[in-house]
């Protein structure tokens, strides 16, 4: 019987995976709905982050990911996928 591969805590993980974290955080943090979130969804506009929680939002990615979000690179990120493809481009780990 094959056994099944655990992540270990610091492998990278697949851009599926990556993107319904980053939608449970929001959902988890700022009273939103998970209907509300797609791919294209615009964090800031769509969801009504005001700069604080979207500070917020990035503290909780660099805790949940073990990565270094450049603020400058960050704030050229609008919608939910381009901040996926982002943590993925970063080595976003389990």
């Amino acid at each position: 019987m094959k056994q099944r591969h655990k992540p270990s805590g610091n492998e990278p993980i697949a851009l599926e995976i990556i993107e319904e974290i980053v939608k449970k955080i929001l959902v988890d943090s700022f009273k939103i709905t998970a209907e509300q979130i797609a791919t294209g969804t615009k964090i800031r506009r769509d969801l009504g982050l005001d700069e604080f929680q979207y500070i917020e939002f990035v503290g909780e990615l660099e805790a949940r990911f073990n990565v270094a979000i450049d603020s400058d690179e960050v704030s050229k990120l609008e919608t939910v996928g381009q901040l996926t493809e982002y943590l993925k481009s970063l080595g976003a780990l389990t």
